[in-house]
């Protein structure tokens, strides 16, 4: 018989396989221990590169070379201007992503900051949180806020919640100048606890609840209001400065509200009711409406308003 001899590439072992010459435990070993190395240096690289990228950008990027006055015309050429009725999706966060050097200049413009818009499906404590630095670089603007909270189920952590989200916007109320709130209940304790107090901005308010039974006096003070939407209060319950008010919409509504309104508001000129309840309006007096140009109801079961409007046209048309 002849002799084995085994490749001379085989692994030795002997009485014990941790001494194996080629030993693939051993080797995993190494391997692992140099893979920490090259990343301990790599990350030790990537920090190098940060300030690196920093200084690149503060010296040779073409927006930061330019005047301050034109750069902020650039900024703020990327969103719309603020206006009534009109809200976007996008948020000065954006610029801020690009680099530290452009989050620094859009941290600087109040005005980027002066529309907020939330669409809040589920409210917690951080998004109080995340408001209030948001109107922190608002400096003393004019604010335009759009606030929406779906609450499919109010749960008590929700509601506490949303009544400090409301809590944070009552503090710049000053500030309010257009506002349009779809939210679960009126109001913050902070507005209505005071009573009237005064908006000198406001201008255009937009607001649709779920549920509100108090009385609510805080906009009777609003020398600036001109338009006006009110959804799911109850008919009379939002004092207003009518004589000042120029479009209005109201649902739910009575006949009797409506006729107050359309008496007296002397600057009315464009009007919706909605939602309007029975009453016991009967042989109304005619209204005389000079400045109205539209008119519209929905879902009216009672005649007592329209032939009120009817008769203000026939008043308008003899007295011109």
């Amino acid at each position: 018989m002849s002799e084995y001899h085994p490749p001379e590439d085989a692994p030795i072992y002997g009485s014990d396989p941790a001494e194996c010459v080629d030993d693939p435990r051993k080797q995993l070993e190494e391997l692992e221990a140099q893979i920490l190395r090259t990343e301990k240096l790599l990350a030790q690289l990537v920090r190098k590169r940060v300030p690196l990228k920093r200084k690149i950008n503060s010296r040779f990027a073409p927006v930061l070379q330019l005047p301050l006055e034109i750069s902020s015309e650039i900024f703020s050429s990327c969103f719309p201007s603020n206006s009534w009725g009109l809200w976007h999706s996008k948020t000065p966060l954006a610029l801020g992503e690009v680099c530290s050097a452009w989050r620094d200049l859009a941290w600087s413009m109040p005005w980027l900051w002066s529309t907020v818009s939330l669409d809040i499906r589920q409210c917690s404590a951080i998004h109080a949180v995340l408001l209030s630095e948001w109107l922190g670089r608002t400096a003393e603007l004019p604010l335009s806020i759009h606030l929406r909270l779906v609450c499919d189920i109010l749960t008590p952590p929700e509601v506490r919640s949303a009544a400090h989200l409301l809590d944070v916007l009552t503090l710049h109320s000053e500030r309010w100048c257009h506002i349009d709130f779809d939210i679960p209940f009126f109001f913050p304790n902070g507005i209505r606890s005071k009573g009237p107090v005064a908006f000198p901005l406001l201008r255009n308010m937009s607001l649709h609840v779920m549920g509100a039974g108090s009385q609510v006096e805080a906009f009777r003070l609003a020398p600036n209001l001109r338009t006006v939407c009110l959804k799911g209060f109850i008919p009379g319950s939002v004092a207003l400065p009518l004589s000042q008010i120029t479009h209005i919409r109201l649902g739910p509504t009575t006949a009797d509200e409506c006729l107050n309104i359309l008496s007296g508001t002397p600057n009315l000129t464009h009007c919706i009711f909605e939602d309007i309840l029975r009453s016991d309006v009967v042989n109304p007096s005619p209204i005389l409406a000079r400045r109205l140009e539209s008119f519209k109801e929905t879902r009216f079961r009672t005649g007592a308003l329209y032939h009120s409007y009817h008769a203000h046209r026939c008043l308008s048309k003899d007295s011109c």
